[in-house]
């Protein structure tokens, strides 16, 4: 073995080294191109083993990785793809007469269909109430005997309810055409006849003596007089008004512009 002199510095060198220690330069430009060329060499060797592993997991984590490293490094190609895709698939859409905004068409249809549910739960009020009237009557009886005459007053308290009661419904009560809803109703009348409050009723007067009976006597006096008194026309003909107006608002709340009420 034969020792040299670097061409650059003149330090003493071995006849195969190919760099200089003390300097660290080639010693000529054919040894720097073999160096090079044998790492090459051994990284695409090395690739080679890596691609073409005889595991496929290994084959799955090269490929991860090699999309994280162009993920990283090519992230501005990727963005400028994606808006490249994004830009024909709009322009495609508006060729076509489209709009970027999805479209939504609105179709109307008169016709309303009430489900038999509906109906049902309707039909499932026992009594329907649109007019109620407070009242109080006073109820006297007079007897007339050997020993004197009697008497007896007492204030009763009433509510009566005035409305329709499901059980005069007709089958046919209630007819649909279109947004149109045709309802035929029975006149509206007293829905309880037990409307005393016997409970707040009242002894105003007594005088003499009086069997079981004579309350029964005020008590069907008393009630009398509250159906002479409230039930009038013009009462009835207030709670059709307020069953009128009740349905329109149920119905028009389930989509029909138009309810016609009639009474028979």
């Amino acid at each position: 073995m034969s020792d040299v002199k670097c061409p650059h510095c003149g330090a003493t060198i071995s006849s195969f080294a190919k760099r200089c220690k003390k300097c660290g330069r080639w010693v000529s430009e054919e040894a720097e191109q073999s160096v090079k060329e044998s790492r090459k060499s051994q990284d695409d060797k090395q690739f080679t083993q890596k691609s073409t592993g005889s595991s496929w997991k290994d084959r799955l984590l090269f490929c991860v990785q090699f999309l994280v490293y162009s993920l990283f490094n090519y992230w501005k190609f990727w963005l400028v793809l994606a808006l490249i895709i994004l830009g024909l698939f709009l322009w495609r859409d508006c060729k076509n007469g489209g709009t970027i905004a999805p479209s939504i068409a609105i179709e109307s249809d008169t016709a309303i269909a009430t489900t038999p549910e509906e109906v049902r739960e309707m039909k499932d009020i026992f009594q329907w109430e649109f007019l109620s009237v407070e009242t109080e009557e006073l109820a006297e009886l007079f007897s007339s005997g050997t020993f004197g005459d009697s008497r007896i007053a007492r204030i009763y308290t009433g509510v009566l309810r005035i409305g329709i009661d499901r059980d005069s419904l007709a089958a046919n009560w209630l007819e649909t055409r279109g947004d149109t809803a045709l309802l035929t109703l029975p006149t509206p009348a007293l829905l309880d006849d037990n409307f005393i409050l016997e409970t707040s009723a009242e002894t105003f007067y007594t005088s003499g003596t009086w069997g079981a009976g004579a309350r029964e006597k005020l008590y069907n006096q008393a009630k009398e007089k509250m159906m002479k008194r409230c039930l009038t026309p013009e009462n009835i003909r207030q709670a059709s008004e307020n069953a009128i107006a009740q349905f329109q608002k149920v119905f028009g709340a389930l989509g029909y512009h138009t309810v016609e009420v009639k009474f028979e």
